[in-house]
């Protein structure tokens, strides 16, 4: 073979044996990493979960605001202008 060739193959093997064990030690480490953001988003949730429990009392009402109708989320319909949708969008139950 030429001496060029030659070269070029070793540096090619060379490389190779250096970016197969790369590919691999980077692959197990991503896989690594995305279990361990899995592991950690997974006891937020619990965490977050477990503080709403005991600390957050979803039976309390801010006196003073009237609870608001339904009527103010949805579509008021096509007929009439914007203003007396917009009028007629806010009422109090």
């Amino acid at each position: 073979m030429a001496p060029g060739v030659s070269g070029a193959l070793i540096t090619t093997v060379t490389a190779l044996c250096v970016a197969i064990p790369a590919m691999f030690g980077y692959n197990f480490l991503v896989t690594s990493i995305r279990a361990m953001i899995v592991e950690m988003d997974n006891f937020a949730a619990e965490l977050a979960s477990e503080f709403e429990h005991k600390y957050v009392e979803h039976s309390a009402r801010v006196s003073g605001f009237p609870p608001m109708n339904r009527a103010l989320f949805m579509n008021s319909g096509a007929s009439g202008t914007s203003a007396d949708s917009a009028a007629n969008a806010i009422r109090w139950e």
